[in-house]
């Protein structure tokens, strides 16, 4: 059984500590299956998993994950999440052949969220 590919959401933050390097983390309006649960912000939901890399089951819990509309969450420092933005910022102004300098962050940033939505851009 293969891992589903989730719809992916950038959040800026830590993922709680103790997590398993290669642990998937999932959020969803609805409890989900995982190694480790806990409920947070609301993100696309207020319940969130992490699914260890070693845990018994972990196919059968993503796919059920899957089909209960689980996101998955992606965690970016503020400079990892900034350096994505201004780079798109960049490819934008070199494909439109317009100034970077006439456009500030919150310009680029506005953009890339959109793009980020509507998938013209991948996480």
């Amino acid at each position: 059984m293969s891992t589903p590919t989730f719809p992916v959401r950038l959040v800026i933050g830590q993922p709680p500590e103790g997590l398993p390097a290669g642990s998937i983390i999932l959020n969803a309006p609805r409890p989900l299956y995982g190694s480790q649960e806990w409920r947070g912000e609301f993100c696309h939901g207020i319940f969130y998993v992490a699914v260890f890399p070693d845990q018994e089951r972990r196919a059968w819990m993503l796919s059920e994950d899957y089909s209960l509309d689980a996101w998955e969450i992606r965690f970016l420092t503020a400079e990892e999440w900034r350096q994505r933005v201004m780079a798109y910022g960049a490819k934008m102004c070199e494909n439109y052949k317009v100034k970077f300098e006439d456009y500030d962050f919150a310009d680029f940033e506005q953009s890339y969220r959109v793009a980020l939505s509507d998938g013209r851009e991948q996480p």
